[in-house]
């Protein structure tokens, strides 16, 4: 019941075989999720800038023109809460390691499971709520510090912040 109020879970998937971009569409959608396909980099992105907002990229690593590291790296620059999941049917430590460093969540080899790739999905998009969550829990944790009128700290967080400087006063002599 949850999961029906909130909106579907769109989903992006890269993948210069089209057979890969159907698999993805045809096995995700019956679950729900809203599946859109590009056939490369460059398609892709134009999607991001344009269709909206997508809560997951799926991208295969090798394609014409721009590679999946280059799609997600530019991706996660127009959106830094999309998360990513990187197919490859190349895989070799190097590249696992790269796009794990450039901020992939998963990395998958191709020939794949489907039934593991809509477990990372699903770990995927729970990971993306709780980043999203405890980026509104941190928004609000500042806001109810500060006065609405003058942007300064209000009276319970002025006195928080002088009593931590008091105590750090006389461990350190000050």
């Amino acid at each position: 019941a949850e999961t029906q109020k909130r909106k579907p879970i769109r989903i992006l998937v890269v993948d210069d075989e089209r057979a890969i971009r159907e698999i993805f569409e045809d096995n995700l959608s019956a679950l729900g999720y809203q599946i859109e396909t590009a056939s490369n980099g460059e398609e892709a992105l134009q999607k991001i800038e344009t269709a909206g907002k997508f809560h997951i990229l799926v991208t295969d690593l090798y394609m014409p023109g721009m590679d999946g590291i280059e799609l997600m790296t530019k991706a996660k620059e127009l959106d830094k809460y999309l998360e990513t999941i990187v197919i490859t049917g190349y895989r070799s430590v190097e590249t696992a390691v790269e796009a794990m460093r450039k901020g992939a969540f998963d990395y998958i080899d191709k020939p794949f499971h489907m039934e593991y790739i809509k477990m990372v999905i699903a770990k995927t998009v729970e990971r993306s709520r709780l980043k999203r969550e405890a980026s509104k829990a941190k928004f609000y944790r500042y806001k109810s510090n500060l006065d609405g009128l003058t942007q300064l700290y209000n009276h319970r967080a002025f006195f928080q912040l002088l009593k931590r400087e008091l105590v750090r006063s006389k461990r350190y002599n000050h």
